[in-house]
């Protein structure tokens, strides 16, 4: 009768190597060196090519400065604001990643703020307005103001009738309402607003003209208190383009309440 044949898992294996033979143990498998010679070489060229692509783009920044800077006061000047917030924000950015800050840079960030100011006037005049949130009331007027008109600028021209620590109240009041007999009048509120700190701080009696956005809008005490944008208080000096935003379609002259 034949002898049945031992499983495997019955089999003793013999850890001892045979004579003559060496035994070896298992080694983690490793990338072929070729492999990290290529991934060196690629990572080397990427370094390389990316230099060098910073190094031209720097070399291109102040032509890059200087060419937006020219068509972008003139774009500015003619009353196309859109064309002038881009090309003088790009000749502004040029110049912040040069470092300069000689007159040329220091100009320019002042003229793309003037320009992305008039680029995003309101559409409608303050009045109407404040007329449409009136008239819708609170909450759906306010909530209204906060979806469409949140963000737009407008233009401020006017004295100051007093200034009670960092607040400035300004002598200018909006008749909400239609009629001989507006329903209530609306003011600015410039609590929190940053543009007047310092030396730029008014005094009474002084007049100031200057653009900001819109940030918010509420009913107190019978009027309806506009505030401005903390930091979006910008000095407006370029006499051309506030003329061209008040003669243009989209210069808002009625933006000076």
């Amino acid at each position: 009768k034949p002898r049945p044949r031992p499983e495997a898992s019955d089999v003793e294996i013999d850890p001892r190597p045979a004579p003559g033979q060496i035994l070896v143990k298992d080694r983690p498998r490793r990338g072929s060196p070729l492999i990290w010679v290529t991934v060196g070489t690629v990572l080397l060229m990427g370094g390389t090519i990316g230099y060098r692509m910073w190094r031209q783009r720097l070399q291109d920044l102040p032509h890059e400065a200087e060419i937006n800077r020219t068509e972008g006061i003139a774009a500015l000047e003619r009353g196309l604001f859109d064309d002038a917030k881009a090309k003088l924000g790009r000749a502004a950015k040029a110049y912040k990643s040069l470092g300069s800050r000689d007159d040329a840079a220091v100009s320019t960030t002042q003229l793309a703020k003037e320009a992305a100011i008039l680029a995003d006037l309101a559409h409608d005049p303050l009045k109407e307005i404040l007329d449409e949130v009136a008239r819708l009331g609170d909450p759906e007027g306010i909530e209204r103001f906060q979806s469409i008109h949140r963000g737009q600028s407008v233009v401020i021209d006017s004295e100051v009738v007093s200034v009670k620590g960092d607040v400035v109240d300004l002598d200018l009041r909006i008749l909400v309402g239609r009629g001989p007999v507006p329903a209530k009048t609306g003011r600015f509120d410039l609590t929190g607003f940053l543009y007047f700190e310092g030396d730029a701080m008014p005094k009474k009696g002084d007049r100031v003209f200057f653009g900001a956005r819109l940030d918010s809008i509420r009913l107190e005490n019978g009027e309806w208190l506009i505030s401005l944008a903390p930091e979006s208080g910008v000095a407006m000096t370029n006499d051309k383009a506030l003329l061209s935003a008040a003669m243009g379609p989209r210069g808002n002259g009625d933006a000076n309440p």
